[in-house]
């Protein structure tokens, strides 16, 4: 078929998702005889190592299972890959999808552990997905005390990263902190959560000035900055009561 869309619904609905596992496994082996090449054979081996092209060829039954049965086959047949850190990261976001916390910890400290070896790797990906795994245990953390160490590391490692829409998809979630965690913290917490929020407005809005946000991501931003403002308004006008 000609059609991307109809050939990407052919494959997810219509083959069994272990079977795509196979043949992209295959594919893959295939296409590593051109590692190093720069050509449209690397761009595909490249592709179908990101978590984010592969789910999408898998159907939703027992997707995770799959996509774990796909990155454990990859490193074997790609033993190079057990050193890249970018591998562990893809497979860490695949298993933070569905809310595998401890094996996704596992996971990223693996990325970070290989990313040390290599000098001047930058772990602002890393660090994104990590910042994203602290939000996640923080929203289902019962402990005030804990729930907002988690929310505060989160908040430091994205303080760190560039302002794009990579960050603010991540800040996106301070709303859910907020409605989840934010009654239980202490009088200081509060405060430094009403900054941290004010920090993610300012961080926006410089983002927004400098143009680096896509016209695709801009109302996914804007939003993002119009619920940064909503909470910090509502703490404002509870302090003033």
């Amino acid at each position: 078929t000609k059609s991307s869309l109809f050939a990407l619904t052919l494959i997810k609905d219509h083959f069994a998702a272990a079977y795509t596992v196979d043949k992209l496994i295959s594919i893959v082996t295939v296409l590593n005889e051109t590692k190093g090449d720069s050509g449209e054979k690397a761009y595909l081996l490249k592709s179908l190592l990101r978590f984010s092209v592969v789910e999408r060829l898998l159907s939703e039954t027992l997707r995770k299972n799959n996509l774990v049965k796909y990155y454990e086959q990859l490193k074997r047949v790609l033993g190079w890959l057990k050193n890249d850190p970018h591998f562990w990261l893809q497979y860490a976001m695949a298993l933070l999808t569905y809310d595998d916390y401890p094996k996704a910890q596992v996971l990223l400290n693996q990325a970070y552990a290989l990313a040390s070896k290599r000098a001047g790797y930058h772990t602002v990906q890393i660090d994104t997905q990590q910042s994203r795994l602290f939000i996640k245990l923080c929203l289902v953390n019962t402990n005030p005390m804990d729930a907002f160490k988690l929310f505060n590391d989160a908040n430091l490692l994205l303080k760190k990263v560039p302002n794009d829409i990579h960050k603010f998809r991540q800040v996106e979630k301070y709303k859910d902190v907020y409605d989840t965690n934010y009654r239980h913290f202490g009088p200081g917490q509060k405060v430094a959560f009403e900054q941290a929020c004010k920090a993610a407005i300012a961080d926006i809005d410089m983002a927004i000035s400098a143009g680096v946000i896509t016209f695709s991501s801009t109302r996914t931003v804007q939003n993002v900055r119009s619920n940064l403002v909503t909470i910090t308004d509502l703490i404002s006008a509870a302090r003033s009561v």
